[in-house]
């Protein structure tokens, strides 16, 4: 069941439903075909206000977000060739596949569209990552696991899998694009966000050999796939990788939240050990926040938990006037926020929900001023970058090279005295470079092209 709340404070609950439709006492129909989505608007009193049955053949329902002409986007999965949902119906390759689709606000199916699992996937996992970009398109994430899902014994799979972002047309559903992202020992996309300049941000618990599309890669840790690290993964508009980043501290991120000014927040919980259970005060959760330069501005952990051997689950979402609600689980410690609920000592589980205040981001407005008289230029090039400093600085610039697994491939340091830097990229391979310059507080990130 997911529920999706509306801007007039009511809910939208959308599940797959095989029998009688109850909700609280009232029987709200009978099912005569095997499986049935429901679609409901439940009041702010907790009454069903309306509800639609459409005849489906998708067995899981994973992940919905509004569309911005008020109707709803749904993605999940199908077990079977023949994909149906209501009046539409459409051959699947495989079995299972994934879809997706568009309903309009009186919950008409609009248009329904496969995705196809190949056989060098292996699996397909929960759709966690869907949204509607600013063009009105539809992108959703593909990848092998899940938040339950775990690999029998401590390797890794001796296939491949790999990590997949695919575009539909808002407008009809056909499918405009289809990106391998990454390639991990195992893992899975937990969610992703499209930043004010188009990029997409992905986030998830990845483990073994993490590579993403051009083969560069990282060793997550020492081959046990069920010991996972979180990460951070960047793609431009059309889905190509151009960075990502591991998290050591073994933080998971399962949601990201953009700001219009670019700033962003990660909000997620920490895997414990598979081997180990040290009874030491360790934090359940995070929330980190990162300026528009993707630097850090705080990092609020909170919760202790002695015995958490998996990942814990965060939900975050946005509210009004920078606010944000944070929905998760606790065992028996303190949450840390001097407030235990005393509901039975029998009892070792809580849930929680709480309202937070995301405070702006510092006042960037200087930076804004000495960074847009930076220049670099040709891009692409297959030389000679030049990177051209402001005038009048108050100390040193230093340049770091990055490539697209983040490894630092060269640095340079530039007087405060001089202008300009030339950058060699002659002799590094074919692909995507990230070039980051500092100076005191301020910092620039800029990719390149190497052609």
């Amino acid at each position: 069941m997911k529920l999706l709340p509306l801007p007039d404070g009511r809910l939208q609950l959308v599940s797959i439903v095989k029998q009688k439709v109850q909700f609280g006492n009232e029987v709200l129909d009978s099912i005569t075909s095997p499986r049935n989505l429901l679609i409901a608007t439940i009041s702010a009193e907790g009454t069903v206000d309306e509800f639609k049955l459409l005849s489906t053949s998708l067995e899981y329902v994973d992940a919905i977000v509004g569309a911005k002409d008020g109707g709803l986007i749904i993605a999940g999965r199908v077990d079977e060739f023949n994909l149906h949902l209501g009046p539409r119906s459409v051959r699947t390759t495989s079995a299972p596949a994934y879809a997706v689709a568009k309903l309009s606000p009186q919950a008409e199916v609009q248009w329904l569209a496969p995705l196809s699992a190949e056989l060098s996937w292996v699996r397909t996992g929960p759709v966690y990552g869907l949204l509607e970009d600013r063009d009105g398109n539809v992108v959703m994430t593909a990848s092998p696991g899940g938040v339950n899902i775990s690999i029998t014994g401590r390797g890794c799979l001796e296939e491949p899998v790999f990590f997949h972002l695919a575009k539909f047309s808002g407008a009809n559903g056909e499918r405009l694009w289809l990106q391998r992202v990454a390639s991990p020992g195992f893992g899975f996309v937990s969610g992703i966000a499209e930043s004010p300049t188009g990029d997409f941000y992905l986030v998830g618990a990845a483990a073994g050999l993490f590579a993403d599309a051009t083969g560069q890669f990282d060793q997550v840790n020492n081959g046990n796939c069920n010991n996972t690290r979180g990460f951070l993964l960047r793609t431009d508009a059309t889905g190509n990788t151009y960075d990502f980043d591991v998290f050591e501290d073994r933080f998971i991120p399962q949601a990201v939240h953009f700001s219009p000014d670019g700033s962003y927040l990660l909000g997620g919980g920490f895997a414990g050990s598979v081997t180990t259970l040290e009874d030491v005060p360790k934090p359940l959760y995070a929330l980190k926040y990162y300026d528009r330069y993707d630097g850090l501005v705080s990092d609020y952990q909170f919760g202790d938990d002695r015995s958490a051997s998996s990942v814990t689950w965060l939900s975050v979402s946005p509210g009004v006037n920078n606010t944000i609600y944070v929905s998760g689980e606790y065992r028996e410690w303190d949450m840390g926020w001097g407030y235990r609920p005393e509901i039975g000592a029998e009892l070792t589980k809580y849930q929680f929900i709480a309202k937070m205040t995301l405070l702006p981001a510092p006042d960037v407005s200087d930076k804004e001023a000495s960074i847009a008289d930076v220049s670099v230029y040709p891009n692409p090039a297959s030389d000679l970058v030049n990177v051209a400093t402001p005038g009048g600085a108050t100390d040193d610039w230093t340049i770091n090279l990055y490539d697209i697994a983040g490894r630092q491939v060269d640095n340079y340091r530039v007087l405060r005295s001089r202008s300009q830097r030339q950058v060699d990229i002659s002799q590094l391979p074919i692909g995507a470079y990230v070039l980051i310059l500092n100076s005191g507080s301020e910092r620039l990130v800029h990719k390149i092209l190497k052609f």
